[in-house]
């Protein structure tokens, strides 16, 4: 039940002094009495506006002179008792005094006091038990209440407690029962038993059950006021967390298990359902110091994946049961409720559920919803009673007790062949006793998981078998044994007060593992009896570690590499170091019971799962458990494996007895190695200066009809792939492809075609080379508008394991055409214009010297030929055409040189393809000087342009 302590409310706060550490400075607002009442109102303000912003309280101190409290984040606040005088000045009433060493002094300060609630539920006085209860409990069938007062039986039985007063400064009896009509009453009872004793100074009372720190102050003698400030020390909740055990597709996951008990536990051979699980899930509430009181707590869940928290979700999923519990690592932990048996069974995209955790807060009528988590039923029917002590340790490990064949129609088990010859499963003293119980944990098979970590609980039956023989096959181990609660010891009676004398026997236990009164799993165990302390288990020895380096390509497709460990080896590096012979080691060891285990190196470009077997790695223990292998233990790796694997496989021999032996490993350090082969670029065609870029200026089409800016890709590499023999291991063809960039022109990794900081490469293709790269052409996908355009190739091909091996180049495609531009020269004419014909100054010549367009010298004539096409051009390039733009350049950045527009007037213009210059009349003086731009369009191929210069003569020079 939750008491109400009622405490005065906040009056004027004349006589506190408060100074705050943190994110504001009270202190020169503390000059007189109104700005001192403001002050320490302001800052208390401010402390609970923190609070409300989810700090929290970590300490409330008393000093010398008042309290400090502390919070999360690191502030603090002093609040002092009031003072007079300052600095010689009598001072106004609670001003500081702690500089009045001239004149009349302030009065003395005095120590605060803390009242606190202890973890035992009693009021502490300074750290002080009280023995006052500050939690009211109920009597239970006539024991003393919590407040020492007899508590009556049932469900009536009345609420004792204490709360100090803050005006008498002694305690208060609150007593709660219940009227005729169940409502809760209190009536309080003051008494003159004092809380303060001999204290006088600010008093604060942080009460954690309430939620509430209230401060009482002093006037500037340091005697109470009787006026006092509550701080509430909690904040509205404004958000849930779901923290999740289980990531899927990237949101937690609620797992539910549906409880069968095996068929072979059934008279009828069917899987029974038991139980379903109640999951306890954790959610993190913020603030952390959110009011919870006045939530009602509810699922809501949908059956669609589009993360949204919109009206209309269902409730019908899930229910929590009871109330939440604080986790002891932050936040809440919920117990839940299925309520639907649509609960899906897997998670794949038809069958996927959504829900998240609803919070109504009934005192501001506010909604929270958490984040969406998948929610996922599993069926279990399988499972093993295993060691509970070896489950829990350090490095946890599933050591199931011995298998029992259950006969569910005469309710009897028996064990299988080989259970006498098995080691025993626990040991004990023949002077202790054992607690069966404690050892044991039902483990289920398919989720790897025990019951307990999947919220359910079992109960053990554990039976004292009548009868087991021992290695005489004669005598009874059973009789030196009793078993009384699951406790297992010596019977002192049977061995006539000597229990030393079972030392060396074997009794047997039958255990069964029920859920809801419901067999779930059944086993024997078998307990070694000793008569000394039981040796620590030996552990784990690695007796030989056989490594090698391998690189893919060599690695044969059809038999793949093996690595041995031979007889030779297991008899100089294994039964030498144990001193056995192989009959003794075969005696000694569980060679049935070999296991492999992976420690994969995750750097690689393709890492496997830790503890997960590599893909083309097997290990074979066949020399070890049949005895007819020419190895004992071998490690075959096939091309399957990752082409940069690095793993150690280790094989463990355990030993029957690990405190006589050792454990023995075996370990296999592999690692493989592979750098992209590829034949090399055509040094004929590298771009000079580079070992990487090729040089594209295209060539006539298939038909001979057109230029196109296009190249075969076989021409980039050296002797047009000529010969070139796939490495081993390299089984699909090889294709040449455009994988996205980044800003660094470096391409993603094939076959990915979408990441962060990637885009596609356009204004280029590749064509004809699916899958053959021989056939390949790369071209550009429009006109080369710039001088040069450089798109990055990726060559690649499949391994034998499913992975890709590529390279890649740049192939930078440059115009087949350079234009070149005469110097124009222009008169100042006293009447007339000067115009020139831009056409007749533009060259075009190809990257080998080439005239494309101009004027050209024809034979037998004075005058040039053109400007046009040449011959060259029409039959070479099959160009028939070309269009240009023309305009003025001028005084810029980029031409220094030029004079500026504005000093031509607008006299200086380009109309078409001519230059006009015209001026105004005036005698110009000086040459000047301009640029033109041509920029042509070649159809189909390219763009390019120039710049030529343009001189304007002077009156003078023009005549």
């Amino acid at each position: 039940m939750k008491k109400v302590l009622k405490m005065a409310t906040a009056l004027p706060l004349v006589a506190g002094v408060l100074t705050f550490a943190g994110c504001t400075d009270y202190e020169s607002e503390i000059n007189s009495l109104g700005d001192r009442v403001t002050a320490v109102e302001n800052a208390l303000d401010d402390l609970q506006s923190q609070i409300e912003s989810g700090a929290v309280i970590t300490d409330v101190a008393p000093t010398t002179d008042g309290i400090t409290i502390t919070l999360s984040n690191g502030d603090t606040y002093t609040v002092k008792n009031g003072e007079k005088g300052d600095k010689g000045d009598k001072g106004d009433k609670g001003d500081k005094g702690d500089k009045g060493d001239k004149g009349d002094a302030g009065a003395a300060g005095k120590p605060g006091s803390v009242v606190t609630i202890g973890e035992n539920g009693n009021w502490f006085i300074d750290g002080i038990d009280s023995g006052k209860s500050a939690k009211g409990e109920k009597g239970d069938k006539g024991d003393t209440g919590a407040a020492g007062t007899p508590g009556a039986d049932g469900e009536d039985a009345p609420m004792v407690y204490y709360k100090p007063d803050l005006e008498t400064g002694c305690w208060v009896i609150v007593t709660v029962t219940k009227d005729n009509e169940g409502n809760l009453v209190e009536t309080e009872k003051p008494t003159e038993d004092s809380w303060k004793g001999s204290y006088s100074g600010v008093t604060a009372i942080w009460d954690t059950e309430e939620g509430t720190l209230t401060i009482g102050l002093t006037d500037e003698n340091g005697n109470p006021t009787g006026e006092t400030k509550v701080i509430y020390l909690n904040s509205d909740l404004k958000s849930l967390a779901f923290v999740p055990e289980v990531l899927y597709d990237g949101l937690g996951v609620i797992s539910f298990y549906d409880i069968y008990s095996p068929a072979e536990f059934n008279k009828d051979g069917k899987n029974l359902f038991v139980t379903a699980n109640n999951p306890q899930v954790t959610y993190r509430v913020n603030p952390k110091n959110a009011d919870l009181d006045g939530i009602a707590w509810s699922f809501i869940n949908r059956n669609v994946t589009v993360l949204t928290k919109v009206d209309g979700d269902a409730s019908d999923m899930l229910s929590v049961v009871g109330e939440p519990v604080a986790a002891e690592k932050g936040g809440l932990v919920f117990t839940l409720e299925a309520n639907s048996k649509d609960i899906p069974t897997d998670l794949s995209k038809e069958a996927q559920v959504l829900v998240a955790l609803k919070a109504n807060n009934s005192n501001n009528n506010e909604e929270i919803v958490s984040d969406y988590s998948f929610v996922r039923k599993t069926d279990l029917k399988a499972f093993s009673i295993i060691n509970k002590k070896e489950y829990d340790a350090e490095k946890p490990s599933v050591v199931k007790f011995q298998d029992a064949v259950y006969d569910a129609k005469k309710g009897e088990a028996t064990w299988n062949d080989g259970f006498d010859d098995a080691a025993a499963d626990i040991e004990m003293r023949y002077d202790e006793s054992l607690n069966i119980i404690e050892y044991l944990e039902t483990y289920a098979d398919g989720i790897s998981m025990s019951l307990p970590e999947a919220d359910v609980t079992p109960a053990y039956t554990v039976t004292l078998l009548d009868e087991y023989l021992g290695s005489d096959d004669n005598t009874n181990q059973q009789d030196f044994v009793v078993l009384e609660d699951g406790v297992l010891s010596v019977d002192l009676e049977f061995t006539k007060d000597e229990p030393v004398i079972a030392a060396g026997r074997t009794p047997v236990l039958y255990v069964q593992s029920l859920v809801d009164g419901k067999i779930v799993a059944d086993c024997f165990i078998k307990v070694g009896i000793i008569d000394q302390e039981a040796p620590e288990p030996l552990g784990e020895e690695t007796f030989v570690t056989k490594t090698v380096a391998l690189k893919y390509v060599d690695i044969d497709p059809a038999e793949g590499e093996t690595v041995a460990l031979g007889w030779d080896e297991v008899n100089t590096e294994i039964l030498a170091e144990l001193g056995m012979s192989m009959e003794t080691f075969r005696a000694s060891y569980n060679l049935g019971g070999i296991t492999t285990e992976y420690d994969v190196d995750l750097n690689g470009k393709y890492g496997e799962a830790k503890d997960v077997q590599p893909a083309g790695v097997t290990a074979n223990t066949n020399g070890f458990t049949g005895g007819t292998s020419t190895d004992a233990v071998s490690l075959n790796i096939t091309n399957q494996v990752d082409e940069n694997g690095h793993a150690f496989v280790k094989v463990v021999i355990p030993a029957n007895n690990n405190r006589v032996n050792p454990n023995v490993a075996v370990v296999f350090e592999y690692t493989i190695s592979h750098e992209p082969d590829f034949p090399a670029l055509n040094p004929e065609y590298l771009k000079p200066g580079t070992d990487n870029t090729v040089q594209v200026k295209g060539k006539l089409n298939e038909a001979g009809n057109a230029w196109v800016m296009q190249s075969s890709i076989k021409e980039h590499f050296e002797d047009y792939l000529t010969g070139w023999e796939k490495p081993g291991n390299h089984t699909g063809d090889y294709w040449a492809v455009l994988q996205p960039v980044n800003s660094k022109n470096e391409p993603l990794e094939y076959p990915a075609t979408v990441a962060d900081g990637y885009t596609a490469q356009t204004g280029v293709k590749i064509e004809n080379g699916a899958p053959d790269w021989t056939t390949a052409e790369i071209s550009l996908d429009g006109l080369l508008e710039e001088d040069s355009f450089t798109a990055v190739v990726t060559i690649v091909t499949s391994l034998a394991n499913g992975h890709y091996c590529e390279m890649h180049y740049n192939v930078e495609f440059i115009s087949p055409f350079v234009i070149k531009l005469g110097g124009i020269t222009l008169k100042t004419l006293t009447a007339q214009h000067s115009i020139a014909n831009i056409d007749d100054y533009i060259t075009i010549e190809d990257r080998d010297g080439n005239l494309i367009y101009g004027k050209w010298a024809v034979d037998g004539q004075e005058e040039l030929a053109g400007p046009d096409l040449t011959e060259f051009a029409k039959t070479t390039y099959k160009l028939s055409s070309l269009s240009s733009d023309y305009s003025l350049v001028f005084n810029s950045k980029e031409y220094p040189d030029y004079d500026t527009e504005a000093s031509f007037g607008d006299n200086l213009t380009v109309n078409l393809n001519k230059i006009d210059w015209y001026n105004d009349g005036t005698t110009l003086q000086n040459n000047k000087s301009a640029g033109y731009k041509v920029t042509t369009t070649v159809p189909g191929i390219c763009v390019i342009s120039n710049v030529g210069d343009i001189t304007v003569l002077s009156s003078e020079a023009s005549k």
